[in-house]
């Protein structure tokens, strides 16, 4: 008996030793897991998260480079091997071929991606990948990542720009315990990691402190308990979904959420809890489409937190083997765990033939949408098919199958099941703010106050309600500045942000000691650029809270976003050199990014340079002709500078692309009718407002520009949507004035 008490401490005490000795202090490696797990460890190492990175030799890589010639974008590329190393020759940033070796993969399936090395520490992902799925699913070949695009040297999306940067975009979730290392003078990095790819301490934390843990437990002869319990699930008489007994492991968000969702760093300190870490991006235009379906890659988080399952306490183990990542079943029996099989794995339930595509559960619940050409992944927000999504823009899981069938088919099937249509879905607010629709705003602020609706959802309408400034929406705002849900309180901040100086920091400097740092981040953005109009003691207590900010900032310093994001600060603040400094390293990481290219030209154009922010906008037609913002941005630079007739091509063009806005269209309006086209004004206008409904702007200028023509006829029904959505306004009194017709009788 002593001798084996003798034996456990010394295994214990060389764990300790091995752990201490570790170059990371706290993380040991998955090696040092392999010994008490290796049932555990045996399915990790069949994961994707195991092959997640990893050197590349004959073993790992899967891409065909015998002697292989492939041509995309006009840009021939030359993968072969050399002895036992891998190759590629392409060009580089200056479109000069030069050789690449191949140093590790990423991924694996459906598809591979290859690192090479640049400059300054940087390693890249080529954007032609391998397709890794069988010959006989179309694979087995080489494609390139951005198809549609024109890829050259000097765009975006060029396999060296920083877009395709492995230090600062993929790697954090890639390997385990990552530092960037990046040296902002410089612009290098010496990144490190102390395992290549996500192993165990990449989502259970440093395992120094668990090893010392069992060793005490040990030498006590106590045995190690672990500190949580799984949720059991169970049918109770009658019900034919489980429920919970016992607490869900809702730590599973904070462990699985950091790398499987769309969201912002905001802490280097590493934390249990995913809001002390991240700020997490609501459901937002050309994210998510506007019922929360998944539009871009937003990795599931953001989808799964609108689910009944989150609602109810399901979380990501119960469906996924969390070591391997599969799903526990591929077919039914996976949502037979909780719901019963004689209730929803029926006919009369699914309405399609047992055995049947149309009958799996996740083909209906769970609709795929396919990324980087191969990679089809599932909307994790559980939702019921219905008839809403042809009113509202987004997708169809019916039609993703049907695809010979039309939305009126479907609606009509779907009657005839027995799925009504609801006429008061979140998602009908959603679509109509989205096109600034000044009549949704009733709808849209019944739903934010529906605490039945999933945080992130009332978060993301509320976000909206700020494009509709009035008395009654910023009490609606100032109320959820009180929320239990720190991304609601965000939110609000986030819909005070055009309120006056004196008001806004009323409301929101309480907001800067708020327990949550995503909420007092953004409330320091909102406050910032107001700054200067505040009393020397308001700027004294705001700028003691300005440092949590700039912190947050550094960690994006070698980001495109984050350094105009710090550029933002310092012209708020007055520090006009420190702008146009943090401007131009923008530029410096990515020269193409186009917000940069388009906030810098208008600063050099406030500064009087108007040379140098030409040629910030010409460069920006070039990088995105199919911008609205950059057609527009240009077009008005062509009316300051007086070459009004070139202007209205860059001013329409801005005006109809897919990303214009309502601006877009009253100043192009406003342009025709300067160079005497008031006609075509009229037209235009009345066009746009089938494109932007109830906008005052519009519907006033559509109004005059009539009155100008003396079309008096065409005037009534505008004049009539103008006086209900603002009745009080003096322009409005005085047209209803000079058109009695149209006053209330």
């Amino acid at each position: 008996m002593l001798f084996a008490r003798t034996v456990k401490i010394s295994v214990c005490t060389v764990l300790w030793l091995l752990c201490s000795l570790t170059r990371a202090s706290e993380f040991v490696g998955s090696k040092q897991c392999q010994s008490c797990h290796q049932d555990i460890v045996s399915e990790w190492q069949h994961s994707d998260h195991f092959r997640s990175m990893q050197k590349a030799d004959s073993s790992t890589v899967l891409g065909d480079f015998n002697n292989q010639f492939v041509n995309f974008h006009g840009i021939e590329s030359h993968l072969f091997r050399r002895g036992e190393d891998f190759y590629i020759n392409t060009v580089d940033v200056i479109g000069v071929p030069k050789d690449f070796k191949i140093l590790y993969t990423f991924g694996f399936d459906p598809l591979q991606q290859y690192l090479v090395a640049t400059e300054k520490g940087r390693f890249q992902a080529l954007n032609i990948a391998w397709d890794a799925r069988p010959a006989e699913s179309g694979g087995q070949r080489w494609f390139h990542l951005q198809p549609d695009e024109t890829i050259t040297p000097e765009h975006p999306f060029f396999w060296a720009s920083h877009f395709a940067n492995w230090n600062s975009r993929c790697a954090a979730c890639h390997s385990t315990n990552l530092k960037e290392g990046y040296q902002a003078q410089s612009m290098a990095y010496q990144t490190t990691f102390s395992e290549m790819n996500v192993a165990c301490e990449s989502c259970h934390g440093p395992a120094q402190q668990h090893l010392l843990a069992v060793a005490d437990a040990a030498e006590k002869g106590t045995g190690y308990k672990s500190p949580q319990s799984p949720a059991v699930w169970s049918f109770t008489k009658g019900s034919a979904i489980a429920s919970a007994n016992g607490a869900p492991q809702m730590h599973e968000i904070d462990m699985c959420g950091g790398c499987h969702s769309r969201r912002r760093s905001i802490s280097a300190d590493n934390s249990e809890h995913f809001v002390e870490q991240f700020s997490l991006e609501t459901l937002g235009s050309g994210l998510y489409f506007a019922d929360g379906q998944i539009e871009d890659e937003v990795f599931v988080l953001g989808s799964f937190l609108q689910s009944k399952m989150h609602q109810a306490g399901v979380t990501c183990s119960n469906c996924h083997n969390p070591h391997s990542g599969k799903v526990k079943a591929s077919d039914n029996q996976l949502c037979s765990q909780c719901h019963a099989p004689q209730a929803f794995d029926v006919v009369e339930h699914h309405n399609h033939e047992i055995g049947s595509e149309g009958a799996l559960c996740v083909n209906c619940h769970m609709p795929a949408r396919t990324y980087m050409q191969v990679d089809d992944r599932r909307d994790h927000r559980f939702v019921v098919p219905n008839q809403i999504q042809a009113k509202n823009g987004a997708p169809s899981p019916c039609l993703n199958c049907h695809e010979d069938q039309t939305d009126d088919w479907m609606a009509n099937t779907l009657t005839v099941w027995g799925v009504n249509e609801s006429t008061d879905h979140w998602s009908l607010a959603n679509h109509l703010v989205r096109s600034l629709d000044f009549e949704s705003v009733p709808l849209l602020v019944r739903h934010i106050l529906d605490d039945k609706h999933p945080d992130i959802v009332r978060a993301t309408l509320l976000e909206q309600l700020g494009n509709f400034p009035s008395p009654n929406a910023q009490a609606v705002s100032t109320g959820l500045l009180r929320d239990t849900s720190a991304v609601v309180r965000r939110a609000a901040v986030v819909s005070l942000q055009s309120t006056a100086t004196s008001t806004r920091w009323e409301l929101l400097s309480p907001m800067l000691e708020d327990p949550d740092k995503s909420v007092r981040l953004e409330t320091l953005r909102v406050l910032s650029p107001v700054l200067l109009d505040l009393s020397s003691k308001q700027q004294r207590a705001l700028t003691s809270h300005l440092e949590e900010y700039r912190s947050s900032l550094r960690l994006q310093q070698d980001t495109p976003g984050g350094q105009m994001a710090l550029a933002i600060l310092e012209f708020n603040l007055d520090n006009r050199g420190a702008a146009a400094a943090a401007y131009q390293r923008a530029l410096d990481v990515a020269p193409g990014y186009v917000p940069a290219l388009i906030n810098f030209a208008d600063f050099h154009r406030g500064s009087g340079q108007d040379s140098k922010a030409k040629s910030l906008l010409l460069k920006a037609l070039k990088v995105a002709p199919d911008s609205a913002a950059v057609n527009h941005s240009y077009g008005l630079h062509l009316v300051r500078a007086g070459q009004y007739t070139q202007s209205l091509a860059y001013l329409e063009k801005g005006a109809l692309l897919e990303d214009s806005e309502p601006r877009y269209s009253y100043v192009y309006a406003v342009a025709l009718d300067s160079l005497d086209r008031t006609g075509a004004a009229v037209r235009f206008l009345q066009q746009a407002n089938n494109t932007w409904p109830n906008q005052y702007d519009l519907l006033l200028t559509l109004v005059l520009y009539l009155d100008k023509l003396g079309q008096a006829s065409d005037i009534e029904k505008p004049l009539a949507k103008l006086q209900s959505l603002a009745p009080s306004s003096p322009d409005v009194q005085f047209l209803l004035r000079k058109y009695p017709a149209n006053s209330p009788r």
